[in-house]
């Protein structure tokens, strides 16, 4: 048997690539690479689609968009960005087939300035140890390079790397994104990302048919991979806060109070000094009359649904504001106290003695960390739940004021970012029980000097304490944590919270009033009835006044605080090993995090429930919109074509209802002698004829040189043409 010989491959010789290649290639390194660096930068085909430019462009300036909605750059910074990018892609537009070669050195000088710039603030950020601050410098690095190329994209490769940066931005933006809202941003540019790709195929190819098949294909991975995502997002536990050794603090523009120390109105005068709510006055939003000094329980403003803070915490709480502790009948106000400074940069650290709680409570217990984004002005209080120990905020001095506020000296306006780390001293209802057993004196461990002020009641209350002993008889209740709910239990049934009351009368009593008149009430009375009650047995308690958790957005897991989620509450004394002890007759707040499925669920059933009518309105319109775009699409098309083509659409479209369609190298003969043998049109001699005069008449229209040169016979022939055709299409 021979034995096959394998065929060696010929190999390709420098001289057989290219005789000038090959010469350059032949000289050494430098050469080799000045000539792949020309090839690399020769100039590609340029890009004639004003469509795609426009889409790609939009898309840009919806990134750039994303980065001003997420407060990384200025409106300033904005409109000169957007303004620099649209002028940018105007001249590349018009230079495209001759691009100016100068143009590349100065795009490459700006680059690099930007670069530099870029590299200095990044370090001085690092330096001050604000990490997080080096966001914004690097937005601005995608921004403004994304904008100086704008003056170079001629070609369809140039152009891509426009997508791309528009990419880049709506990453950086996404970082630091904090509403679900954003999502729409993301939506819109992944919108016109998939129509720039599919003009990007389309011009490449050079094929309608093709990028449409393209188009599907992506649209269906998109949904698929959409549907996946979906499926696990609804399976996921409930999402726990990263903890990380640098926490964000930031401010956005630094405006120092007239009185440090001192507390702000908040709202639309965000810098003045706060007032006591005055009746019919005005409540702005974020502000609230608590946090005025006084708590004036007659008066309630109207708080709007408006989102004043978003909160990412390992649990949530009661974000606290102050509280109060001493009663006139009417006004909460807290007893005056020296004002402590304290001093950190970046980390201040809370005494243990400043936080009201015994300081042995607070050892080993777990840790509740805490980032407020603040979305519209407010007091120049630092919220957290009950026990701060250790607070991020980008200043080197906080106050700690009356009723364990905490205050800064610059005004908390919208982007002001800071980070609270708390103690959990929250206990559970059976601690609750054991922690003070009954017996146990109700004062147990309260330090003396707050004795006073903590049980502190300006009249007898002879009313009140016997009702309040009567509840705590029927119910048997003997240690504290069994007659506070005893008396919030009694409340549940016979009191209601209504925000529509009477004015209080003159001098009148506000806890009389409530608890033996109207009986009805809002947090502020509810929550001080529940006060004096307690105090009238001999339990301390005070008023509390902030904001409670608000609603938990899964997506972002945050929690949307709103104006209208102010609130007042109660804080009792559970002795020296359960302290103050967070309490509330009227609201209640979630103790976990809900599972991202449950609450997308739901809010969907919700939300489609209550928009129905307009979401099946809605997708009406699309198809309309849809259909509509089609109908004007193929009619703006179809006269667009020439002649000849035109009259090979109609026979087309009559050849669909036979299911046969012209192939596009076929001749209009050929393609009518397959209609002719169709069943329904062979035994017609009427309609064979109508095809043969068809043909002929095409024939003499497209390919006769004489009859061209005739103008009135040239539109004889079109207009008998269609004639027929229409008759064609009449008679099946």
């Amino acid at each position: 048997m021979a034995t096959r010989t394998p065929t060696a491959k010929p190999k390709l010789t420098k001289a057989e690539l290219n005789p000038e290649v090959s010469e350059i290639l032949q000289k050494g390194n430098i050469p080799k690479i000045i000539y792949l660096i020309k090839k690399a930068n020769a100039p590609l085909p340029p890009e004639n689609s004003t469509l795609l430019r426009i889409v790609i462009v939009t898309g840009v300036l919806l990134g750039i968009y994303a980065c001003y909605e997420v407060q990384e750059i200025s409106f300033l910074t904005f409109i000169l960005v957007s303004s620099v990018m649209i002028i940018g892609n105007i001249f590349s537009a018009i230079t495209r087939n001759n691009p100016y070669s100068w143009i590349k050195i100065i795009l490459a000088i700006a680059a690099t300035s930007v670069f530099l710039n870029t590299v200095v603030s990044v370090i001085g950020a690092a330096t001050q140890g604000n990490i997080p601050s080096i966001l914004s410098p690097l937005a601005s690095l995608f921004m403004w390079t994304v904008a100086i190329h704008s003056f170079d994209v001629p070609a369809r490769r140039d152009l891509t790397f426009s997508l791309s940066g528009s990419a880049g931005l709506i990453a950086v933006a996404s970082a630091q994104a904090i509403d679900s809202s954003f999502g729409i941003i993301v939506i819109g540019w992944l919108f016109l990302s998939i129509i720039s790709l599919n003009l990007l195929w389309k011009s490449q190819v050079n094929s309608k048919e093709t990028a449409k098949q393209a188009l599907i294909h992506t649209l269906s991975a998109l949904t698929v991979a959409a549907v996946v995502a979906f499926t696990i997002v609804l399976i996921l536990p409930p999402p726990k806060p990263l903890r990380s050794l640098t926490f964000p603090s930031s401010i956005q523009n630094r405006v120092p109070v007239s009185n440090p120390g001192g507390l702000t109105q908040g709202g639309a005068t965000p810098s003045a000094p706060a007032k006591p709510g005055q009746p019919g006055g005005k409540v702005q939003v974020g502000g609230y009359l608590g946090f005025a000094g006084p708590l004036n329980t007659g008066l309630r403003g109207s708080l709007s649904n408006k989102i004043i803070m978003r909160v990412r915490a390992t649990k949530p709480g009661y974000w606290l504001g102050e509280t109060f502790n001493t009663w006139n009948g009417q006004s909460w106000t807290q007893t005056p106290s020296k004002t402590e400074e304290l001093t950190g940069n970046p980390s201040f650290y809370i005494p243990f003695k400043l936080t009201g709680e015994p300081p042995q409570l607070l050892f080993g217990l777990p840790q509740n960390t805490e980032t407020f984004y603040i979305a519209a002005p407010l007091p120049n209080l630092l919220f957290g739940t009950e026990s701060p120990v250790q607070i991020y905020y980008p200043d080197s001095h906080l106050y700690l004021g009356g009723g364990r506020s905490i205050r800064t000296r610059d005004v908390i306006d919208a982007g002001t970012i800071y980070t609270v780390i708390s103690r959990e001293v929250r206990l559970t209802p059976t601690q609750l029980q054991n922690i003070m057993p009954a017996g146990t004196s109700y004062t147990n461990g309260l330090p003396q000097m707050e004795l006073a002020t903590d049980l502190q009641l300006p009249k007898p209350y002879y009313r009140v304490k016997a009702l309040a002993k009567n509840i705590v008889e029927q119910y048997h209740a003997r240690s504290t944590y069994q007659i506070v709910s005893a008396l919030e239990s009694w409340m549940g049934i016979h009191m209601r919270y209504s925000l529509n009351i009477p004015p209080l009368p003159p001098h009148a009593d506000s806890v009389d009033e409530f608890l033996f008149v109207t009986k009805t009430g809002f947090c502020e009375q509810i929550s001080s009835a529940l006060v004096v009650m307690l105090r009238s047995l001999g339990i301390p308690a005070r008023e509390a006044v902030g904001y409670v958790s608000g609603s938990y957005n899964p997506i972002t897991n945050l929690y949307q605080v709103k104006a209208s989620d102010a609130h007042a509450w109660v804080q009792v004394w559970y002795g020296q090993n359960g302290g103050w002890q967070d309490t509330d007759p009227t609201a209640s707040v979630p103790y976990s995090t809900p599972s991202p499925g449950k609450i997308i669920l739901k809010d969907t059933v919700s939300f489609i429930k209550t928009n129905l009518i307009t979401i099946l309105l809605t997708l009406i319109i699309l198809i309309l919109l849809i259909l509509i775009f089609r109908t004007t699409s193929r009619i703006i098309g179809y006269r667009k074509l020439a002649s000849g083509q035109k009259i090979i659409y109609k026979l087309n479209k009559f050849g669909a209802r036979f299911k046969i369609q012209h192939a596009p190298e076929e001749s209009i003969s050929l393609f009518i002698e397959k209609l002719k043998q169709v069943n329904e049109i062979k035994n017609k001699q009427n309609l064979i004829l109508k095809l043969e005069s068809i043909n002929r008449q095409f024939d003499d229209l497209e390919y006769n040189p004489e009859t061209a040169k005739n103008h009135k016979e040239v539109n004889k022939l079109k207009a008998q043409i269609f004639n027929d055709l229409t008759e064609l299409s009449k008679s099946i």
